[in-house]
């Protein structure tokens, strides 16, 4: 494999292992967790669901959820 066709898979690995390394998680206090590599805006929208279905009376702020998710 040479030029442009190596630099393409080299491309595509690059990006693969990208993703791998910046996915996102964030784990509730009773054991729930999640790990998706879409990035903040998908945990926040999956931490509402979790918590409005689970912890009705839950009020977290927006700043809490934020200092609750990681990067793995």
């Amino acid at each position: 494999m040479k030029g442009k066709e190596q630099n393409k898979v080299k491309s595509i690995y690059e990006t693969c292992l990208l993703m791998l390394c910046m996915a996102k998680m964030i784990s509730c206090p009773c054991g729930w967790t999640l790990i998706s590599p879409q990035g903040n805006d998908d945990i926040k929208k999956h931490i509402q669901i979790h918590a409005k279905d689970h912890h009705p009376g839950l009020t977290e702020t927006e700043d809490e959820v934020e200092k609750m998710i990681k990067t793995v």
